[in-house]
């Protein structure tokens, strides 16, 4: 009742009534005064001590509800409310969210995040007022979707270019879930504007690019599982080149040649390579490289360039920018490759980590190919890193496999096109191509047996094959032992007789057979004439 002194006989009664139940239908803000009996099968007992409590109405929801997602989290705000004892918040993962179908946090203040949530996931939140033991109504929902921290911007950003590519890397950033490259062949590149390749690698090349066309790059780093992308990186650019001979060179197109040849002498010369302006040679006598302007057939007013070699350079190539030269290891030094600047200056070591008895190198401008010890190995030039990846070092043979299983016999001159590896197999008198791709070996050309007469594949013989280049769409190579210089076309793999003649050894100039070689070695092209050392002392050019 709400008159103090309530008593069986005098107040409302509740019959059947249970600990907890709720006495409805009062009067909020009036006080009421209540008494309990049990009962028995031998009747009702007295009453209780007197209680009394004033019913009040809810609390009213809390309104100017707030969300801020974080890093796994969100984290809700709201005014204070008048009288309030604490707070609830219910969420789930869709719309809708209430007191009865979400989850439930109690007790909770403004501020406080709510965590162990999905990044990604879009969450739906409300919040009640407790006052008492009163819950009001729910607020309006609020949504949010938590996010791991944004990733900074990509930098360190290197590029080299290769042939028909160019590969970048980047310093890894902290939080990116992935990368994207932007490239384009204006200044400038943009998210908009570039083309996009999305899920890049550091280190990986982007291919399909225009020999001779020079690419602008950048990076960006994506984060929060891919969903935001974030600012890019400093633009780089690089000039994808031609196809690199066995000793330099930039060919893009295949040579039309009549087999015509003449002659530019310089000292012992043994390899030969160009970048197109220049022929750069090893003479077996001293560190340097002598040079030959290719327009005029003058030696160049440059007087070589300095190679911190033992015992005179074997083989080399160029990049344009850098020739790359391959120390022998002489009187037990150690086989290296050695890089000089064409520009001038200091040159220095790229690797010491060759197999023994190293022979040819060539390059894609990114990585260096090199025959060494019955093997094929790649050198990373940016890091120095060796790996073989065709033969293995002191094992000889001829089987055609990949990798580690397949075996050469002292293999020398080596080329690329920027998918195969061209491999002289000299002791095998064999012409070999290795798959980039997946390091698999094959024949191209030629048979176990030392003879010389041209066919198809392997058909056709060679005699101690040293040198190779190609333009692409043949293989030009210089049959050491038979004193010619061959040609194969890839397609079909025939083998003809470009200049020389079998089993006659000379120094003579002229067309098809009545040109002469002494010991033909290296190889390479301008993309409009074939450049032949030979350890005569004479440079041969094939027209």
């Amino acid at each position: 009742g709400t008159v103090a002194g309530v008593t069986t006989a005098n107040q409302t009664k509740l019959m059947g009534a249970t600990s907890g139940v709720a006495l409805t239908g009062l009067t909020n803000g009036t006080k009421y005064y209540v008494v309990v009996t049990s009962v028995s099968p031998s009747g009702e007992s007295v009453v209780s001590g007197e209680a009394n409590a004033t019913p009040a109405p809810p609390p009213p929801a809390p309104t100017g509800i707030a969300v801020a997602s974080g890093n796994a989290q969100a984290t809700l705000t709201w005014p204070a409310v008048t009288g309030a004892t604490s707070y609830n918040v219910y969420y789930r993962t869709t719309t809708g969210a209430t007191t009865a179908n979400s989850t439930k946090i109690t007790n909770t203040t403004s501020g406080t995040a709510i965590t162990g949530l999905t990044n990604g996931t879009a969450y739906f939140f409300v919040v009640t007022v407790v006052k008492g033991t009163n819950e009001s109504l729910a607020s309006s929902e609020v949504g949010a979707t938590p996010q791991a921290p944004a990733a900074g911007v990509a930098s360190g950003i290197t590029v080299t270019g290769g042939i028909g590519q160019a590969t970048l890397s980047w310093t890894a950033v902290t939080g990116a879930s992935s990368y994207n490259v932007y490239y384009g062949t204006a200044a400038g590149v943009t998210t908009t504007t570039g083309t996009k390749v999305t899920g890049a690698t550091s280190g990986n090349a982007i291919i399909n690019l225009t020999n001779g066309s020079k690419y602008y790059f950048i990076v960006t780093a994506m984060s929060n599982a891919n969903t935001i992308e974030n600012p890019a990186s400093t633009e780089v650019s690089a000039t994808p080149m031609g196809i690199p001979n066995l000793m330099g060179g930039a060919i893009q197109t295949p040579l039309t040649l009549a087999g015509t040849v003449t002659s530019v002498s310089i000292l012992a010369t043994s390899y030969v390579a160009t970048d197109g302006t220049k022929l750069y040679f090893t003479n077996n006598v001293d560190s340097a490289f002598p040079t030959i302007n290719i327009a005029n057939a003058q030696p160049s007013t440059t007087a070589g360039f300095p190679c911190a070699c033992v015992a005179g350079p074997m083989d080399l190539t160029t990049d344009g920018n850098n020739i790359y030269s391959i120390g022998p290891g002489f009187n037990g030094a150690i086989p290296a490759i050695h890089k000089s600047p064409i520009a001038g200056g200091t040159s220095s070591v790229v690797t010491t980590g060759l197999s023994a008895s190293p022979g040819g190198i060539t390059t894609d401008g990114a990585n260096l190919y090199v025959t060494a010890g019955n093997s094929i190995q790649r050198v990373v030039i940016a890091t120095g890193v060796v790996t073989t990846i065709a033969g293995t070092a002191g094992l000889t043979g001829a089987t055609n496999a990949i990798g580690a299983a397949a075996r050469f016999n002292n293999p020398t001159g080596i080329t690329t096109d920027g998918t195969y590896l061209y491999i002289a197999d000299t002791g095998n008198n064999l012409i070999r191509k290795l798959l980039l791709a997946d390091n698999s070996v094959t024949t191209v050309a030629g048979g176990f047996l030392g003879l010389t007469y041209d066919g198809t594949a392997t058909g056709a013989r060679f005699t101690a094959p040293q040198g190779i280049t190609t333009d692409g769409t043949n293989l030009y190579v210089a049959d050491t032992g038979a004193y010619a210089i061959r040609k194969i076309v890839l397609t079909t793999g025939v083998v003809t007789t470009l200049a020389g003649s079998y089993g006659v050894s000379g120094s003579a100039v002229g067309t098809g057979s009545a040109a002469l070689f002494t010991v033909p070695r290296g190889i390479t092209t301008d993309g409009t004439s074939l450049y032949v050392a030979d350890s005569s002392g004479v440079i041969f050019k094939i027209q």
